[in-house]
């Protein structure tokens, strides 16, 4: 059965609820296939002895012995790869999770290294200009200056272009950022000083559009956290300031933070958030009609009277008001497709009326499944797990019938022209509905191709194919694990990671100094849900979070499994933030609201970007290098968990 599931299906979890964790001893010899040596010298030490390159140049044929062991560890699901676990690198993080983290970036200020430099020249130029102001004038300056004096100024317009994005990205003096403003932008300034919109402008259509001038400048700097907040509002987070996207929900309420997910302070950006609305939280719905998702998306952004650029500066109202619209906008047009009439009176939806409604809607789901069953319907072209389709012309059906839910958090942009993550302007999540099919389409040209080709294209003209949907991958694999092992997968899958055991612990006794250090995957878990890392990561620091009762999307979550999903989503932020992790990618793998296969389970997986690891071939191959187990990962995970614990109760 275990080779069956390694051959057939490629996972790491076997039928008795265990991992399947490979091991690569190598030792090989490799014949020399040049005929010339290039000795030469590389350098000298510091007692003037010379560096020589000779070892690169073997005379006989290499022979390795042992090199390093490497684990190779199959996805829990075969379609996300392979994992490799470097011991060589690992074992020098075991027993040492303080190893396990990204460093916080120093502080930079250009302005005040410069005023260091030329502060004589400086000191005399502002005297100059403060004897040609007026007392009144200067009663009316506001404390956050958009310009320096001209000396500075036209040293930070001259800036070579990639040493400014540098500075709009990296710079934590306010002095710095405000000093670039005026390089992609206008700001309008009230009779305080204070900054009340953006200059705009007649666009190609006719349209009036922010005067922004330099684009890419502008994204950075609105995306700095160290940006005034009053700056961040008039650029970028008013009600209307990036475009037309309409206000279609709202969240809006006052209350204390969750005593378990208390702000974190540690590696914050606290000292620039305005703390003085820290229990207020206000969400925005926006819609995106033309949107890269087909039929449009929906964006949960925390509104600009609650500024948010830090996942420490999120609170549990917070995370609670993203997640209610996300509920509330699938559950109304769940209903809608059903003929479901409820009214919500252009308000949002109290908890209790939602739950109210999600549960009608699983009953009408119900009775429509148990009446296309009866009539033995011959239409069915599409069966398996991913997509268990029924056609019943008397009854309402799902025409979308899927969700997708997604939160890019953090943004990045390098000197060189790269964009490094794909967030922008405050904390917000995305989230949409995947129709059950869609219509094919060949393009072809009709006189070129020959009348057998078209008698095949006329055939596959009208023929509907399923949509794609991420966790339609998990129900296709959970259904082949089932017909294979005769299993439900996710019963093995959590039971093996109940029962972990250390990668590195072998009966060799190689690492016996690992034979007492935790060996868990699990970071936090309640009665609904569980937080844990995966034993086989796929971003380097991994994070899953599963619901470990009956639940495979959200229709199927009932109060308290929402409650416990909304909570374990941003304690696996917070975790990652404080662990240095400052771009998150994090999804959703659901099944299709009609399935009714009970093993699936909601399954949500958070993958941050590392500094030093990209993404290359490797990772294009599926093939996941790692340099840590999964094991000291999850250890470090769960000692920052009890950190901001800790610290509330204090």
């Amino acid at each position: 059965m275990q080779q069956a599931i390694q051959n057939t299906l490629r996972s790491c979890v076997s039928a008795d609820g265990q991992f399947i964790v490979g091991i690569h001893r190598p030792a090989f010899n490799v014949e020399l296939l040049r005929k010339n040596s290039y000795v030469e010298s590389l350098g000298k030490l510091p007692d003037g002895t010379v560096v020589k390159n000779e070892v690169n140049f073997p005379c006989d044929k290499v022979e390795e012995p042992e090199a390093d062991v490497i684990y190779e560890i199959p996805n829990a699901f075969p379609f996300r790869g392979t994992t490799y676990i470097n011991s060589a690198w690992a074992d020098k993080n075991v027993g040492k999770p303080e190893k396990i983290d990204i460093p916080k970036p120093s502080d930079c200020s250009l302005s005040q290294t410069l005023k260091n430099l030329f502060q004589k020249k400086l000191n005399e130029e502002n005297n100059e200009q403060q004897n040609k102001k007026g007392k009144e004038e200067q009663k009316k300056e506001h404390q956050e200056k958009v310009t320096h004096t001209s000396f500075m100024r036209d040293f930070f317009t001259n800036l070579p272009y990639p040493i400014k994005i540098a500075l709009a990205q990296s710079s934590t003096d306010p002095d710095d950022l405000l000093a670039i403003i005026p390089l992609c932008c206008t700001i309008i300034f009230d009779k305080n000083g204070v900054p009340s919109g953006l200059m705009f402008k007649k666009g190609i259509n006719g349209d009036v559009i922010p005067d922004i001038h330099d684009h890419t400048l502008f994204e950075i700097i609105v995306n700095n956290p160290y940006l005034p907040d009053t700056y961040k509002r008039v650029m970028v987070l008013k009600p209307g300031i990036q475009g037309k996207s309409e206000i279609t929900g709202e969240w809006l309420e006052y209350n204390e933070l969750d005593s378990s997910l208390k702000n974190i302070t540690a590696n914050s950006n606290e000292d620039i958030i305005n703390n003085q609305n820290k229990n207020k939280s206000h969400v925005f719905e926006y819609l995106r009609r033309n949107s890269y998702i087909p039929w449009g998306h929906f964006a949960a952004n925390t509104a600009d009277d609650t500024v948010r650029y830090s996942v420490n500066s999120l609170t549990m109202a917070d995370m609670a008001g993203m997640r209610h619209l996300y509920y509330q906008r699938t559950y109304l047009r769940l209903a809608e497709q059903l003929n479901i009439s409820f009214s919500s009176d252009c308000r949002t939806i109290p908890p209790d009326n939602l739950e109210q409604l999600r549960l009608e809607i699983i009953k009408t789901l119900q009775n429509i499944d148990h009446k296309s069953l009866e009539k033995n319907d011959e239409h069915k072209i599409f069966e398996t797990n991913s997509q268990k389709n029924f056609e019943n012309n008397n009854q309402p059906k799902l025409s979308f019938n899927g969700s997708l839910w997604g939160w890019n958090f953090g943004f990045g942009y390098a000197q060189s022209g790269y964009r490094l993550h794909a967030s922008h302007q405050q904390i917000h999540q995305q989230y949409a509905m995947i129709p059950k099919e869609i219509k094919s389409s060949i393009a072809t040209n009709n006189d070129a191709i020959k009348e057998r080709e078209s008698q095949v294209i006329n055939q596959a003209k009208h023929k509907p194919f399923l949509s794609f949907a991420c966790g339609d991958m998990i129900a296709d694999f959970i259904e082949s694990y089932k017909n294979i092992t005769g299993k439900p997968f996710f019963d093995s899958y959590i039971k093996a990671i109940r029962t972990n055991k250390r990668i590195d612990i072998k009966e060799d006794n190689i690492h016996q100094n690992t034979m007492n250090l935790p060996s868990s995957l699990i970071v936090y878990e309640d009665d609904n849900i569980m937080l844990f890392v995966p034993k086989a990561q796929t971003s380097q620091w991994e994070l899953q979070l599963m619901a470990i009762k009956e639940c495979g999307n959200i229709l199927e979550a009932n109060t308290t499994m929402r409650a416990s999903l909304d909570k374990a989503i941003l304690t696996a932020l917070k975790i990652l933030e404080n662990m240095g992790a400052s771009m998150v990618t994090s999804i959703e793998f659901s099944k299709r609201f009609d399935s009714n296969d009970k093993d699936q389970r909601l399954l949500y997986s958070f993958m941050p970007k590392m500094p030093d690891s990209p993404g290359a071939f490797s990772e294009a191959q599926l093939r996941w290098i790692n340099g840590h187990y999964p094991e000291d990962f999850a250890y470090s995970c769960r000692i920052h968990y009890e950190k901001f614990i800790k610290s509330y109760k204090a």
